[in-house]
């Protein structure tokens, strides 16, 4: 009988214990869930904006502060050029991009925050 009562009392620890891990598991999953889901990303207006041929802007919005990087890649997804890097505050920034310098062609615009990037694809004729 004591045998069967210190195999019970061994049974129910460990389920306690394996009741506890999944529990606070649920929990950190949760939390993380959280975090991932906010919209801390960058959010790019809705097109470029163009000033003449070779000059335009884009709307970007932040939701945290965060550093930016703007570059240009061409459909390979080399790198043509980076037109600005630095740290941004919450709101809308308005950045310029002075494209004198490339080609007509098709290219694409990415926008990478500290938590992720987003991308807008242009012709430039």
């Amino acid at each position: 009988m004591k045998d069967s009562l210190e195999t019970l009392r061994d049974g129910l620890l460990l389920f306690s214990v394996v009741l506890l891990v999944y529990v606070l598991y649920k929990r950190l999953l949760k939390i993380l869930g959280k975090k991932e889901k906010s919209k801390r990303y960058p959010t790019l207006g809705e097109s470029i904006i163009w000033h003449d041929a070779r000059n335009a802007s884009i709307a970007i919005t932040l939701e945290e502060p965060s550093e930016l990087k703007l570059a240009i890649f061409n459909t390979s997804g080399e790198v043509q050029m980076e037109l600005l890097k630095g740290k941004y505050e919450i709101g809308t920034h308005e950045l310029p991009m002075n494209l004198s310098t490339l080609s007509p062609g098709k290219y694409y615009l990415k926008v990478t925050s500290d938590y992720q990037e987003a991308s807008r694809y242009f012709d430039l004729v």
